[in-house]
Formats: structure tokens, sequence, C-alpha cells
């Protein structure tokens, strides 16, 4: 009836709810049937491009978007039989690692101590492979000089290396 206890709701705002689908396993419950009789169900998925747009206009931490673009899998992958808690999402990646890493001192941090904090927003894996292209990345020639076209290619190590051009 368009109300919030007293409260008309303007003819311009429009409701919306979301949820978790059952066959996730994430805190659900079943609806009766007059409830979700009125709503129109629709079900998102996560696409990798749309995100990436998104990521970068926000300005999620470079390092998240660099090695997302290298590894595109590791943006959701979620498992309903995985008892981790932690777990690769859109948001476990913004909210969780790209604000670590924005945080003044992570990056003094030692790479044990990111390793664990990082893996509590995305499970240990991905984690792990993440630090690992974060620290590929360190070596790398400022973006200012290969702009400026003081760079030509790559330290033999690093181009051998696919994660460091993504990182680049």
């Amino acid at each position: 009836n368009r109300r919030i206890g007293e409260y008309r709701l303007p003819d311009n705002v429009v409701i919306m709810a979301a949820g978790n689908r059952e066959s996730d396993r994430g805190v659900t419950y079943r609806m009766p049937a007059p409830l979700g009789n009125r709503f129109l169900h629709l079900e998102l998925r996560c696409d990798f491009e749309s995100w990436n747009e998104w990521a970068v206009n926000v300005n999620t931490h470079p390092d998240v978007v660099g090695y997302l673009n290298f590894a595109k899998g590791d943006l959701f992958d979620f498992d309903p039989k995985n008892a981790g808690k932690a777990w690769a999402s859109p948001r476990s990646w913004v909210r969780g690692v790209s604000s670590m890493l924005k945080t003044p001192g992570f990056d003094t941090a030692d790479l044990t101590e990111q390793k664990a904090e990082i893996a509590g927003a995305v499970g240990d894996g991905i984690a792990a492979k993440f630090v690992e292209h974060r620290r590929v990345a360190e070596f790398l020639p400022s973006v200012e000089d290969v702009l400026a076209g003081k760079v030509k290619k790559l330290d033999t190590k690093l181009n051998s290396e696919i994660s460091a051009k993504y990182a680049l």
C-alpha cells in the first residue's frame, strides 16, 4: 500500500528487495506465495566487464582491478558446498580488499599479515595468488615513465610473468 507507518511514499519511489537464492544455502526462507506474487523476481549474474567498468569509475584500488583483469574468474568464486567463511565476490573485493589496500600503513605490514587479512575477505587460495601478483607488480616501472616513453621493455625476469603485464 506504499506506506511506512503513517508516511505515504511519493509516486516516484520504487520499492526493491534483494535476497539470496535458496540453492546458494545463504540464509534464505521460502517466501509465502501471496507475498512472492507481489514481487517481480529477477536473478542477477556477475558480469566481469560491467563490474570492471564500475570498479574503475568508483576508484577501486588499481591492484584489485589489475589482478582481476588478469584472473577474471576470481571475481566471483562462490561454492555453496565449500565450508569456508570467506569467498571472492564483487562485494568482498571492493569493500574488503580494496578498502584494506587504501588503509594507511597496510602496505608496510608483513606480507604474511597482508595475505591473512586479504584471505579473510576472499579466501586463502585467491589471497595467495593476489599477494603474489602484487609482489611481482612492485618491481614494475612507474606508469608515468611508461607513458613518457622512458621504458622501452620490461625487465627480463618480469617479461616472463604474464601477471606483470596485467599489473602494469
